[in-house]
């Protein structure tokens, strides 16, 4: 059987992250091959090491709470990873080397994988799988989360997009700067969750440790939570008589130790669901549980990969800014429209692979 690795983002706090990793596993095993997630150390171990000391040391109260309750969420998370995914080695971005040669393809994505947050070469290509032959590389609906790109790496960008015989990224913005840097179209697929569907991600799903209330409106914001969607969901909540499940809002600690396959759970069961999320969007329409989503208060503007998810699924009217208080939604399309893109990524993914295939064997 032959082994591929899949290298994307590595953390212990994002939903989306932990269940995009998932779906790209399976994915690729459905292929018969088979799949390990690299783990890439970058910055999350010396952010570890400080949490810890910040919380052992208990000082300051405010700030050493907080420290402990996210230690707490990345325990929930590991606990998710070492469950659910089948994981590899974990390397620093310098030592690519020592995973060249363990494995005979390398899968770049899903996430945003491609906005090199680190604003380093080595992080470029590693995302970019400068350390393999061009054969073993392929990418499955990566994201820039970014609309131009930073002057001082466009050479490096177009060279690392000009390493892989195809090229798929997860909405139009990124499809476009694809075809800035390198005159070539890129495939535009919808994020690899979305290529699951509900039946198979309902087989992971699980209830949280909290009692859960027959019906609720659940909210989950990344960042901090905007006015506007704490004030939208304060008053659905009274005009529907709903309580409220606040997701990770550290003034509510009892909603903190959930794991990703227990958001799944959660998001399934809602009446409304409020949210900054990317992936929430992606498991609202998934699951057809009415929706809301608002601006990041750090990010300008609806970030492009929701705005393509929102289009394409004739959805703009869960933009808040496009909508009144309304828990209604309408899924009427979604199903056809999911059913075509999920028949668009196996039909990308045959092609990828049948190609590197070849290319192996002519090397």
């Amino acid at each position: 059987m032959k082994k591929v690795a899949v290298l994307t983002l590595y953390g212990e706090k994002n939903f989306g992250n932990k269940l995009q990793n998932y779906a790209v596993q399976e994915l690729i095993k459905e292929k018969g091959y088979e799949c390990k997630t690299i783990g890439n150390v970058r910055h999350y171990r010396l952010r570890g090491l400080k949490s810890k000391l910040i919380a052992f040391l208990g000082f300051p109260k405010k700030t050493a709470e907080k420290k402990r309750f996210i230690l707490q969420i990345e325990a929930c998370f590991k606990k998710f990873s070492e469950k659910k995914l089948q994981l590899g080695e974990t390397i620093k971005f310098r030592d690519t080397y020592r995973i060249a040669d363990n494995y005979d393809f390398f899968v770049a994505g899903s996430d945003q994988i491609w906005h090199n947050w680190s604003r380093t070469n080595e992080e470029m290509d590693y995302f970019f799988i400068r350390f393999a032959p061009p054969h073993k590389r392929i990418c499955i609906s990566p994201s820039f989360g970014f609309e131009s790109i930073p002057e001082e790496f466009r050479q490096q960008y177009t060279d690392g997009l000009n390493g892989f015989k195809h090229l798929s990224c997860r909405e139009k913005s990124g499809c476009r700067l694809i075809n800035e840097l390198t005159g070539r179209e890129a495939q535009l697929l919808c994020d690899p969750t979305m290529a699951l569907t509900s039946d198979e991600w309902d087989n992971i799903s699980s209830g949280p440790s909290f009692d859960v209330p027959e019906k609720y409106i659940l909210t989950y914001f990344l960042g901090d939570a905007p006015a506007e969607a704490i004030n939208y969901a304060k008053k659905l909540s009274e005009k529907e008589g709903l309580p409220i499940i606040n997701l990770y809002d550290w003034n509510y600690p009892e909603y903190l130790n959930v794991q990703p396959d227990e958001f799944l759970y959660l998001i399934k069961r809602a009446e409304h669901f409020c949210t900054t999320s990317f992936h929430g969007c992606v498991f609202s329409i998934i699951y057809h549980t009415p929706f809301t989503v608002f601006e990041r208060n750090d990010l300008k503007g609806i970030h492009g990969r929701i705005f393509t998810l929102l289009k394409k699924f004739g959805l703009e009217h869960r933009n808040a800014a496009n909508q009144r208080l309304d828990i209604a939604c309408d899924f009427s399309k979604v199903d056809d429209i999911l059913s075509s893109e999920r028949k668009k990524m196996r039909d990308y993914l045959n092609t990828a692979f049948a190609d590197a295939e070849a290319g192996e064997l002519n090397s």
